[in-house]
């Protein structure tokens, strides 16, 4: 394990900022492409890459302000980190915080539907999660697990030489399946928004397992401080999806722009009934039904009378 990836001139990149970098550009990469493949109505590339940088730098300032607030005591002997901050200290749950706040604030803005586009960005926030934790985390070293005596144990070399649980791994194989799972939910889902919660859910329940194998301090009844928040992600995450099931009626179509004004923009708008608008097609659904019923019950009046007639 070498924390110092490689140096160019006087400038050392770690093997965690490398990571970093990689986990942008693939995450990138694949989303731009399957938002060209699959949603490719009223959404430029150029919409792609504006929400994926404004998520990526919510991300890094949230992660890195909940870890400073976790560590004020430290910051407060050395308040030069505060200027010169070191890249590989964050928190990913502020991470996750700061995403959502920076991604909300800039759909406002440009009125855009933020959990279409939450849907479009999840699968690839757990891809990132996994290269940052397999090739950053457990290179340097840092966030390592307990000692143990399991065959696969590892040896942290910047903590000391007794085996430990690769947790870095850990927590990255339950990233990429997590990926999967997202991937499918978003696929299947009926409803706009699942695949969010979906991704904040099952990241609640990964982290609160690989705590229990993680070298952390105990906060209280046994519990670490990140499967605190962990728990109420789970439960938070869990509630919204059930709301999103049986209290929403709104059904998903990722053939609809995901931009609300792009089509307009753009001069796209058709007047196909398969790009109408989500709302308008329920309402259509809900008339529809309304005159299968009525002609039922006007079928029945018409057989009773019937029946009545041939009796008398």
């Amino acid at each position: 394990m070498n924390p110092d990836f490689f140096t160019f001139g006087d400038v050392t990149f770690s093997a965690w900022r490398v990571a970093l970098i990689l986990a942008v550009v693939v995450c990138f990469a694949i989303g731009t492409w399957e938002t060209r493949s699959q949603w490719p109505r009223g959404m430029g590339l150029w919409h792609v890459w504006r929400v994926a940088l404004f998520f990526t730098a919510g991300g890094l300032i949230g992660a890195r302000v909940l870890y400073v607030l976790l560590n004020w005591d430290a910051f407060l002997e050395f308040p030069y980190l505060l200027i010169l901050p070191q890249l590989g200290a964050m928190s990913f749950h502020g991470g996750m915080a700061g995403a959502i706040l920076f991604l909300y604030i800039w759909c406002r803005l440009n009125e855009i539907n933020i959990l279409y586009a939450i849907d479009l960005i999840a699968p690839y926030w757990a891809l990132g999660y996994a290269i940052v934790r397999a090739f950053g985390c457990f290179m340097i070293g840092c966030c390592y697990g307990k000692v143990t005596d399991v065959s696969w144990a590892v040896t942290m070399v910047r903590v000391d030489d007794l085996p430990r649980h690769p947790v870095q791994l850990y927590a990255a194989g339950g990233a990429v399946i997590g990926m999967l799972i997202i991937l499918y939910i978003r696929e299947f889902s009926r409803f706009q928004g699942v695949a969010t919660f979906s991704t904040i859910g099952l990241y609640g329940i990964l982290r609160f397992v690989v705590e229990f194998f993680r070298e952390e301090p105990v906060f209280w009844r046994g519990l670490t401080l990140a499967q605190i928040p962990s728990i109420l992600m789970v439960v938070a995450a869990g509630l919204i999806i059930v709301w999103l099931y049986y209290g929403k009626k709104e059904k998903v179509d990722f053939n609809v722009c995901l931009f609300n004004g792009v089509q307009e923009e753009k001069g796209l708008v058709e007047e196909d009934s398969n790009i109408s608008l989500v709302k308008e097609t329920s309402k259509e659904d809900k008339r529809s039904q309304k005159q299968k019923r009525l002609s039922r019950k006007k079928r029945k009046k018409k057989r009773r009378k019937a029946v009545g007639g041939k009796k008398k």
